[in-house]
C-alpha cells in the first residue's frame, strides 16, 4: 500500500508513437553491447514496422521484439 503515495499515469507506447524509435534504439544499443552483437541500427523497412505495430504489450514487448529480432539479423 505504500508504494501506491504518488501515481505515475504513462500512455500506452500505442499513444506515444515519437517514443518507440528512441526506446528501441536504446534497447538495440545495450543489447548490442551485452551481447556483443555487430548490429548497429534499424533499416528503414524495419523502422517503419516497429511504428507500424500497436504495441499491446508495450515497452516489455519493444524490448523483446528488438532483441529477438538482433539475435536473428544478418549483418549489421
Amino acid at each position: 500500500y505504500r508504494l501506491r503515495v504518488i501515481e505515475i499515469r504513462i500512455p500506452p507506447l500505442r499513444d506515444r508513437r515519437d517514443d518507440i524509435l528512441p526506446i528501441a534504439r536504446r534497447v538495440l544499443a545495450e543489447t548490442a553491447s551485452r551481447l556483443k552483437l555487430p548490429v548497429t541500427g534499424f533499416t528503414p523497412a524495419a523502422a517503419d514496422q516497429l511504428l507500424r505495430w500497436g504495441w499491446p504489450g508495450n515497452v516489455r514487448e519493444l524490448q523483446n521484439v528488438v532483441e529477438r529480432a538482433m539475435v536473428l539479423a544478418r549483418g549489421a
